[in-house]
């Protein structure tokens, strides 16, 4: 890895944001061989820069903290960025990496923040105390960073092992040489990292990063009800309802699929395989461009510009601290909501979001959670139309079936992945966001996610495509009619819904209404077709963002449970 720069540091401190202003637009996103921690490398200044993971410390067992310490073993240089409103949090890690005695530049990025709190960091006493180039900067105004390339050069190594322990530090902290000896050896970087702060900014700098009322049970849930409201009306109304409905009714029906189809049948016989393959209901071309482009893309933009809003105001980490108590009870940290609270408005758009989780434990077990048993806007508006008629008592029953799944689903699935992650996260300051900043990550973590997702919707076209010219989906339907009737004891035709529920879940709750159900079988069928498995576009996501083997897993599980546990309704009013 030499001529590789690597920029290193703790979340919310600007560090993507300044690769994104060192290195402009030509990045590339790929995979760490063998985890699902995301490297994003450009070239710059004769090699190359590699944004790695926000971190706190190189102690931890998370894969990215696994991944960037390999990464740094072999790293021509680091180039380290702390806040300079957070500098006693953020050096514990500065000096973690300055003890490796590798070349180092150290970055004291957000200064603006600081001066309009009164807050001058003496960056001349940071570089005398370390030994290595300081340089301060403004990220958003591209303050500071013609600086920062040229003191690249300048770079040299740091302490290279510490006095009292000597040798490699990374060992210790791995707890190679015993826990009593890694213990010491944390203790000495944050009594060091407390030292340097005062010592940069003294005691006035030292103070709460605001909003800690967020955190306390009333108004933190009080808030937390409004921003479910706004998360709801932006993504589940304005987005899942207003903006993709007019996709599909106006872009795809009465312009893309009428052209296409238009154009495939001047060329190829209707009705034929190739026909089928490109231009039929799930064709390469019907599917790729419909599912991925016109409905999934805007979805998965909203879902970043959301997201990057909460993230610059600073809100998000104290949500996440907010309900970390009550997360924990389902094997799950505070992290968790996010994904969670999205799934309400598009799963698929929530299965992306399990990414901000820290470990795969926790990402698998929330999209499980979100297949399972979180029902999007699209369904839950159809289904709200199915169960509203019956009265109170019937909706008052279906939600508490769905909270009993999901809480037993939780509490199950932790004890089977192990217990959650300890939540370690720091507070930054609360600031307005910045739009440009806003609407630059959007973009550039849409446009990736697009390039990364197209070959699963491609080969996703194709095998529908193949069930269906083979007459697979009619073999499919029959086969589900034991099930349908015999369990679920609903009509031969609600097998055609399930199907449907294949494609998009709320085609197979729209299904529902052509039966003439009893009130307890609408109920059954409202409940089983919430759990019913993932849609196409949510499952391609989760086999692209979770791997082959947990996405086929999880889509087998909420098959059987969804009959399953829909079989127990009927049972269960019996009984009632």
């Amino acid at each position: 890895m030499e001529g590789t720069a690597l920029l290193v540091g703790p979340p919310n401190v600007g560090k993507s944001l300044l690769f994104q202003r060192l290195t402009g637009r030509y990045a590339q996103v790929s995979n760490y061989p063998g985890t699902t921690v995301e490297l994003v490398a450009a070239p710059w200044v004769g090699g190359r820069l590699v944004d790695t993971p926000g971190i706190y410390g190189l102690e931890g067992g998370s894969e990215e903290e696994q991944v960037t310490k390999r990464m740094l073993a072999g790293a021509g240089v680091a180039v380290v960025v702390v806040g300079a409103l957070t500098l006693e949090r953020d050096l514990y890690l500065a000096l973690q990496i300055w003890a490796m005695g590798l070349p180092m530049l150290l970055v004291v990025n957000q200064l603006d923040e600081a001066r309009g709190r009164g807050i001058r960091p003496d960056l001349a006493v940071l570089r005398g105390a370390l030994g290595v180039p300081v340089v301060g900067t403004v990220a958003v105004r591209n303050i500071g960073l013609r600086k920062l390339v040229e003191e690249l050069p300048r770079a040299v190594p740091g302490g290279g092992g510490l006095p009292d322990f000597g040798g490699d530090v990374l060992p210790i902290l791995e707890g190679g040489r015993g826990e009593e000896r890694r213990a010491v050896c944390q203790d000495y970087f944050r009594r060091r990292a407390d030292e340097l702060a005062t010592m940069v900014i003294g005691n006035r700098g030292r103070r709460s990063s605001g909003g800690l009322w967020l955190l306390r049970p009333l108004p933190g849930l009080l808030v937390l009800l409004l921003l479910l409201a706004a998360t709801y009306f932006f993504l589940g109304v304005l987005m899942a309802r207003i903006v993709l409905d007019y996709a599909e009714r106006v872009l795809l029906g009465e312009f893309y699929t009428p052209l296409l189809q238009e154009l495939a049948g001047t060329v190829l016989p209707p009705g034929s395989f190739l026909y089928g393959l490109l231009a039929g209901s799930n064709g390469v071309l019907s599917v790729t461009v419909a599912y991925l482009l016109i409905i999934l893309l805007p979805l998965v933009a909203s879902f970043y510009f959301w997201i990057g809003l909460l993230e610059d105001t600073g809100y998000l980490p104290r949500l996440v601290v907010l309900l970390d108590r009550t997360l924990g009870r389902f094997g799950l940290n505070g992290k968790a909501v996010i994904p969670l609270i999205l799934g309400l408005g598009c799963g698929t758009a929530a299965s992306v979001g399990a990414r901000t989780l820290d470990s795969p434990r926790e990402r698998i077990m929330v999209t499980f959670l979100l297949a399972l048993a979180v029902p999007c806007s699209a369904q839950m508006a159809v289904i709200l139309g199915l169960l509203a008629p019956l009265g109170a008592g019937y909706l008052a029953f279906y939600f508490l079936l769905l909270a009993l799944v999901f809480g037993v689903a939780g509490c199950l699935g932790g004890r089977v992945l192990g217990k959650a992650e300890g939540l370690a996260i720091a507070l930054p300051p609360l600031r307005l966001p910045d739009p440009a900043n806003i609407l630059r990550k959007t973009v550039y973590r849409t446009v990736n996610f697009g390039r990364e997702a197209f070959p699963y919707f491609f080969y996703g076209g194709v095998v529908m495509t193949m069930l269906e010219q083979g007459r697979m989906l009619t073999w499919l339907e029959n086969l589900l009619r034991p099930l349908t009737v015999g369990w679920l004891e609903l009509p031969a035709a609600a097998s055609k819904a399930f199907l449907l529920g294949m494609l998009r879940r709320d085609f197979g709750a729209a299904g529902l209404y052509q039966l003439a159900l009893t009130p307890a079988q609408t109920l059954t069928a409202a409940f089983t077709i919430t759990l019913f498995v993932p849609c196409l576009p949510a499952l391609l996501v989760v086999l692209k963002e979770r791997g082959k083997m947990v996405g086929f897993g999880i889509w087998i599980f909420t098959l059987v449970a969804a009959f399953f546990l829909g079989g127990l309704v009927p049972r269960l009013l019996a009984f009632l």
